[in-house]
């Protein structure tokens, strides 16, 4: 029946020629189409499984980020105390060197005595 509609399509000669290789050439349409079908079904699935790993990826390296900026954000707070602390410390020496010094009865004197001489040495 389809050799008879073939033939009455492209004449005789050329439907029975046609009909004669439509076998192969169904045969060779058929393959084509499973290659594609297996190129696109491959393609596809190779684009999931690295969309999912980047993604994975990607989520792992924010993470890593995040917690690494924890961390150092939390070290710049452990410094920033300690430095808070040293100047404390420093400044309480020096109001009380200062304190020394108003106190000194040779203050206003040209020469400066021992206690005068050590309280200098400790600003060093």
């Amino acid at each position: 029946m389809l050799a008879s509609i073939l033939i009455s399509m492209v004449g005789k000669r050329a439907g029975v020629a046609l009909v004669r290789f439509l076998p192969y050439i169904l045969v060779v349409l058929v393959i084509l189409f499973a290659l594609w079908w297996v190129y696109d079904s491959g393609y596809d699935h190779g684009v999931e499984v690295t969309d999912q790993k980047y993604q994975t990826a990607i989520l792992e390296e924010r993470h890593r980020q995040i917690e690494a900026n924890n961390q150092a954000l939390e070290e710049a707070r452990q410094r920033q105390a300690e430095l808070e602390r040293l100047l404390d410390e420093r400044n309480t020496e020096i109001e009380g060197i200062l304190a020394e010094a108003a106190d000194d009865e040779n203050a206003n004197r040209i020469s400066i005595g021992t206690g005068s001489v050590l309280r200098l040495n400790r600003q060093r």
